[in-house]
C-alpha cells in the first residue's frame, strides 16, 4: 500500500510538472521548428475557381443563327502563380476554362468548335505571345454585331492573374463555319 502511495505521488509529480512552461515563452514558429512540423504550415495553397463549374447559353438569333456555348472549368490544367508573404509561401493555381461552341442555322448543324486558348493560338499563332500567361475569363456571344453583321460574332475576354490585365478577343463565323480572329487585340486596364 506504501508502495503504491509513493507510486501514485511519484506519477501525479510527472504529469503536473509537465505544463508547458518551457515552450510559454517560444514562438509557433520555433515550436514548428522543433518538431519539424515548419514546411507543412508554410505553404497555402489555393485553386480558382475551387470547384467544377459548367455555365450553358443557348441563343437564337434575328437572322436565323442558333448558338450553343457551353463552358465549364478544366480541372486538369491550370495556371500556376507562386510568391512567397510573411514566410508563408504562397501557391495559387488558376485553373482554365475551356468551351464548346455549336452553331446552326435552319436545323443544319454549321459548327462545333472547342474553344481554348491553346486552340485559338493553334489557329492563329500571331496570338501567342500577346496571350502568353493568360487565362480564359469569359465568353459570350455578341448578339448586336452578330445580327447586324449577318455573322455570328463570338468575344472572348483573356486575363493575366499577376498583373490582373486583360485583353479582349472577337471571333467570327460566316454562314459556312469560317473561323476569322480579330487580330487587333484589345487591352483593357
Amino acid at each position: 500500500m506504501k508502495l503504491l502511495l509513493i507510486f501514485v505521488v511519484v506519477i501525479s509529480f510527472t504529469v503536473f510538472s509537465c505544463d508547458g512552461r518551457d515552450k510559454r515563452y517560444k514562438t509557433n514558429r520555433e515550436i514548428l521548428q522543433e518538431q519539424n512540423l515548419l514546411k507543412s504550415f508554410s505553404k497555402s495553397i489555393t485553386y480558382i475557381p475551387e470547384a467544377y463549374i459548367k455555365i450553358s447559353n443557348d441563343t437564337i438569333l434575328s437572322n436565323g443563327y442558333r448558338v450553343k456555348i457551353e463552358s465549364y472549368t478544366d480541372m486538369e490544367h491550370s495556371y500556376l502563380r507562386t510568391y512567397v508573404k510573411n514566410n508563408i509561401q504562397h501557391i495559387h493555381y488558376y485553373r482554365q476554362i475551356k468551351s464548346i461552341i455549336k452553331i446552326s442555322k435552319q436545323n443544319k448543324d454549321i459548327l462545333t468548335m472547342p474553344v481554348t486558348k491553346d486552340n485559338l493560338i493553334t489557329k492563329n499563332w500571331s496570338l501567342s505571345k500577346t496571350l502568353e500567361n493568360k487565362i480564359i475569363k469569359g465568353i459570350w456571344l455578341d448578339e448586336y454585331n452578330s445580327n447586324k453583321q449577318n455573322k455570328v460574332i463570338i468575344d472572348i475576354l483573356f486575363y493575366e492573374p499577376e498583373t490582373k490585365n486583360t485583353v479582349y478577343c472577337s471571333l467570327s463565323f460566316d454562314k459556312e463555319g469560317q473561323l476569322f480572329i480579330n487580330d487587333k487585340l484589345k487591352k483593357i486596364s
